[in-house]
């Protein structure tokens, strides 16, 4: 085995090692002294290679990002036959069906996204940006041939579109963990009862708001 191989290889197995703890036990939970003593690692070698849980748990974000966004486009051009409706739906329960079917890559992206730690959020940010360029065409694309409400553009509904996309896995997992359900079926049937809500509202429209 060559230098570079000897290399590439220490480098794989301290990432895999990354990759394991923190989709076990969480960003919170790993230090690297957990990964090395787990996995047969020394500190030496960790050390000098990544600068420490940061940098792996930075690295660990960008593969669980990365194999996301190849899923997001083979399914999204696959969704490009549906009615513009379903496609929404769709998309919505991409990363629903992703996480549930990679339990090992579902802690990872949850910290990452939702639980991120304060210090590492600005790059976090920029690890995303993939995901975000390939969400923000997507639904620009749809939305431009459906009616929108008077007032509404465009751009104002991709805009809460993206927000809705950040707060709901926390959606999916309190209604589920109030039914007491774990199953996939159970999961993506709540996905698409919320997405009926976020899409059409929860009143009828001869409802009025009352004046104080």
């Amino acid at each position: 085995m060559t230098q570079e191989e000897r290399k590439a290889h220490s480098k794989e197995l301290i990432l895999s090692a990354s990759m394991h703890e923190f989709g076990a036990h969480g960003y919170a939970s790993v230090t690297v002294d957990s990964i090395c003593a787990k996995h047969g690692i020394s500190k030496g070698m960790l050390y000098h290679y990544y600068s420490g849980k940061d940098d792996l748990f930075l690295l660990c974000a960008n593969q669980v990002f990365h194999e996301l966004v190849l899923q997001l486009k083979r399914e999204l051009s696959l969704s490009e036959q549906d009615k513009p409706i379903d496609a929404i739906k769709h998309f919505f329960m991409i990363r629903e069906r992703f996480l549930e079917l990679h339990p090992d890559l579902k802690r990872i992206f949850v910290d990452a996204l939702l639980n991120t730690p304060h210090h590492l959020e600005k790059e976090i940010h920029e690890l995303r940006r993939p995901i975000r360029d390939l969400n923000r065409s997507f639904l620009k694309k749809l939305i431009s041939g459906l009616m929108l409400r008077e007032g509404l553009n465009t751009e104002s509904v991709v805009c809460y579109l993206e927000s809705i996309d950040i707060i709901f896995p926390s959606f999916i997992r309190q209604i589920c963990a109030e039914k007491k359900a774990q199953d996939l079926h159970t999961m993506l049937q709540t996905v698409e009862n919320v997405l009926e809500m976020v899409l059409f509202g929860i009143l009828r429209t001869d409802n009025t708001i009352p004046t104080t």
